[in-house]
Order: structure tokens, then sequence, then C-alpha cells
């Protein structure tokens, strides 16, 4: 307990550097740190070597002085032996590796030229680090401040999910617990992921997610700070404007330019046959006609076929996801008065059941566990579903800047009264045909605009946001541009694209046959006299 000058300091491992290099309006400190604690959740060579680069470039070490106890948790003996090389053939003589997969605990003597010594499974952990791991049994870390998502959620006093359970796993493992505490304050927002360690109001300080929106060379930082948790809201799909007045002037485009191109070639019906077909299947590969005009005119045609399907693509969701009804669901009266069902992630009724929510069973019976995960989603295709659940947190009005994908109006409605805590519920309508391509857009709105989870796709490609800051709760203002949805968000457009493709080009070969077939006859009988002439002579 003999904490006083020292401190424990936990943040995501590629922002170390960042986020320790400096301290902010020249704030000098002489403080070093006293332990560093790193949990690898997953082995990445470029990972690690960036931890060692980060924790030695950072003012708060000293080579004399700061512990670093490295606890893996990936299961591969060949990623656990690469783990103890690189940390091994650095210069930091107070390092441990807690390897779980061995089970046995491996670190340096607090000497370079002492090689490695293995202990055995039942070593205590103060026979590495001597007089101060050991009080950490018993000890009580202050978690200040915390990255909720996106894969973590916090109810009470506890942290539930992927970091919760490394977190869990860390501190049985030395014996110790953890409580949770109000982040402080400050006006600045750098200063505020670092003040709780530096004034000693903390133990471990969760640190933020850094986001580069362009290049890492050109040194973009952005700052999420940890939200409050509240209770979520359920969000509606709202209906949307009529197809008529979204399609009609591509239609009247459309119909204009075939009527004019089947009065001009009518004299041709073959050639209309192929050009039918090539437009309808969005051929990249036009018919030689025989004027220019009659060129011009299928080129245009082919032209806004391709501008008539990009504007699809990005409002058939828009418009086919249909609620069913007019009136929007602001309570969860009723919401429990209607037919809807809400899906939520499996094992999370087990955290619904401990949250005092004061639903009765009824309603309770309305959520439906299913085995789809937010990382997963991408890769799965629920078809007959009931409803969509992912985690989030503090679900407020900026959805409807993001969701909003026509610039008219938003496609999802937000519930006035709160479900329960730390889970975001996406309520669609039963049995719609279009729920999968709606849950990889509402996939795209989570991790745009929901979260911070933004290493599977490119921020830039869907939502750009400004983010600013109110000092006085912590809450985050969205402003974005609307969102277009993309051909890889209906697969099916890719499909129909690749088909007519094929189709056209095998039609375009078989033309160049069917009009080329004299010429080809003569060519082969000419052959054929030459093999035989030349077989006579022999």
């Amino acid at each position: 307990m003999d904490f006083i000058d020292d401190f424990l300091t936990m943040g995501w491992c590629d922002h170390f550097r960042v986020l320790f290099s400096g301290m902010p309006h020249g704030r000098k400190t002489s403080r070093k740190m006293e332990f560093i604690i790193i949990l690898l959740d997953k082995y990445r060579e470029s990972w690690v070597k960036k931890i060692v680069h980060s924790i030695k470039e950072s003012f708060l070490w000293d080579v004399t002085r700061t512990n670093v106890l490295v606890v893996s948790f990936t299961t591969s003996y060949e990623d656990n032996t690469r783990v103890l090389e690189i940390f091994s053939e650095e210069n930091m003589p107070k390092m441990a590796l807690l390897l779980p997969n061995s089970s046995f605990l491996l670190h340096n003597k607090f000497s370079l030229n002492n090689p490695i010594i293995i202990l055995p499974a039942k070593a205590r952990l103060e026979e590495v680090f001597q007089d101060k791991l050991k009080n950490l049994n018993g000890y009580e870390f202050r978690l200040s401040q915390y990255g909720v998502f996106p894969r973590s959620m916090v109810i009470g006093d506890h942290v539930f999910g992927f970091d919760g359970h490394l977190l869990d796993t860390l501190v049985a493992s030395i014996n110790s617990t953890y409580r949770i505490m109000a982040p402080g304050f400050s006006p600045d927002i750098f200063f505020r992921t670092v003040n709780d360690v530096l004034t000693d109001k903390a133990d471990f300080n969760f640190n933020l997610r850094i986001l580069f929106e362009r290049s890492h060379q050109e040194a973009k930082v952005s700052w999420l700070y940890p939200l409050r948790v509240r209770k979520i809201k359920g969000m509606l799909i709202l209906e949307t404007i009529p197809i008529y007045i979204v399609f009609s002037p591509f239609t009247a485009s459309m119909v204009a330019v075939w009527a004019v191109l089947v009065a001009s070639i009518q004299r041709d019906p073959l050639g209309l046959a192929f050009n039918v077909i090539r437009i309808t299947a969005l051929s990249p590969l036009p018919r030689f006609m025989g004027t220019r005009t009659e060129s011009i005119l299928v080129v245009s045609a082919l032209f806004l076929s391709f501008f008539f399907i990009n504007r699809l693509q990005s409002i058939v969701t828009a418009f086919l996801v249909w609620p069913g009804f007019n009136k929007n669901i602001d309570t969860v009266a009723e919401l429990n008065a209607s037919k809807w069902s809400v899906l939520i992630p499996e094992g999370v009724m087990d955290l619904i059941n401990t949250v005092d929510h004061g639903y009765d069973e009824y309603f309770l019976n309305k959520f439906i566990e299913s085995e789809l995960r937010p990382e997963h989603a991408r890769h799965m295709e629920p078809e007959d579903l009931n409803g969509f659940a992912v985690y989030g947190f503090n679900v407020d009005p900026r959805v409807l800047y993001v969701a909003n994908a026509d610039g008219t109006q938003p496609l999802l409605h937000l519930m006035e009264e709160c479900i329960f805590h730390s889970i975001a519920s996406y309520i669609f309508q039963k049995h719609s045909p279009y729920v999968a391509p709606f849950n990889r857009v509402l996939r795209h709105i989570n991790e745009a605009g929901l979260t911070t989870y933004w290493r599977d796709i490119a921020p830039r490609e869907i939502v750009h946001l400004n983010r600013s800051m109110d000092r006085l709760d912590g809450n985050i203002e969205y402003h974005s541009r609307k969102l277009h949805l993309r051909f890889k968000d209906l697969y099916f457009t890719f499909f129909l694209y690749y088909v007519g493709t094929a189709a056209a080009a095998a039609t375009f070969l078989g033309e160049i046959l069917i009009h080329n077939r004299c010429t080809i006859q003569m060519h082969l009988k000419r052959i054929l006299c030459t093999i035989c002439r030349r077989a006579g002579e022999n």
C-alpha cells in the first residue's frame, strides 16, 4: 500500500507513445512509472514492437525504476515464444512475461547480462518484483476512466465484455480487485486522459482510442473522451418518401431513351434484341452500330443504367424495409403493446436480469437471444430474424444525422423512453426480406457513428465526423454528411452485374461469329484444303 509517489497506468498499446510523449500546456513532472502492465489479447509482431518502442520513448519510463509486466492471453506457443524473444532483446532489466499456455512465468533478472530464468508455475510474482509487486495482493485498483466501447460495457461497478474478461483475469492472477470511479473533468481534452493518474487519483487509466483520420504522417489526431454510460434507447425504422418521387427523373430518362432507341432501330430486330440484352445487363460492350445516332443512343442508355442502379443501391434499403405502420413508438409501453420483438446477442439476458429494470415477464419475452455478434455481423446473413441488437452506448440524436441516407429524413426513429442499460436495440419488421442488407447498413452506422470500431472500414468513405466536446458532461456532438451506400452493401447488385456482363460478352462473341460465318467458313475450307494437299504430296 506504499503507492505514494508512484502510479500504475494502462492504455491502448499502439497509442502509448502519443499519450505520454509530452504534457499539455508545457506541464512538467518528475514522476516515473512504477509499473507498466501490458495485456496482449492477440499476437501481432508490429504491435509488440510498437509497444516496446513506445515505452522506451516515454518520458514516464525509467530504466532503473519502471517494472514491466507482459501478460499474454494468446494460446499459440509459437506466438508466445516470439513475444519472449522480442522483449528479451530490449534494454528492460525489470521485465516479466506471464504466458498462460505454458504455465510458467518468464522474467529477466535485474541485470542485462543474466539469462532469462524460467520459474515454475507456483512461483510468486513478488519473486520477480520483490518488495513492490507483493503489495498488489489484495490491493483495490481505482479505475477512473475506461473506454467502454466497442468490446466492453460497464454496469454498476463491473466491466463486462472482452476487455472486462482480460481485466478480471489480470486482477485474479495477482489477487486484487478494482473499483470504477467517476472520471475527472478538465477544460483540456488531452489533459483529462492523464490528469487522474498524475494527480494520484487513480491506479489504472484506461485510455482512449486515437483516430488518425487521414494518415500517420499528417499526425491529425482526434480524441474521444469516454462517454458516461447511460440508458440506451430503442431505434425504429421510419417510413420513407414514396418511390415514384425518387425514381421519376431516372425512369423518365430511361423511358425516353428506350423509346427513341426502339423507333430508330426497328428496321433491325436482331440488332435491337442484342442491344436490349446488353443494356439490361449493364454490359460495357456496346454493339458496333451502322450509324452514329444508334451508337450514341446505346451508350446513353448504358450510361443512364449505371446511374439508375447506383441510385437504386443508395435508397433500396430506405424504401423497401417498410415498418408496416405510420405511428412512431416512443415509449416502452407502446413497444410492449406492439407485436415487435427485439433480437439481442447471446448471453445478454443474463446481464439484463442483473439490472433493476422493473419490466414484467411478458415484456422480457420479447427479447430473443442469438449468436450474432457485432464483430461477426459482416460474415453472417440473418434471414428469419425478428430484430437485431448490438452493443452501444449513449445513443443520442447524432444517429439521426449519420443514418440520413437521402438528405430527406432519417431511416431511424429514436425512442424517447429508455429500455435498459448498455444495449442499443435496433428493431425491425418481422420476416422482412431486407433484414440482411439493412443489418449491413446498421453495422456501418454503428461503426461510423456509435462506436470507435474503425479497423475494418474506411471512415471517410462512409461519414465524415466533426467532433466537438461538451465540457460539462462529456457528450460528443456529431455533424456528418449524408450516408451513401456502396456496391458492397448490396451484393446482389454485383451478382447481376457480373452475370449480365458475362451474358453480354457471350452474346457479343456469338454475334461476331454469326455475322462473319461466311468468312470464317471460307478460311476453314482454305486451311483444310492446304492440309489435304500437303498430306497428298507426302
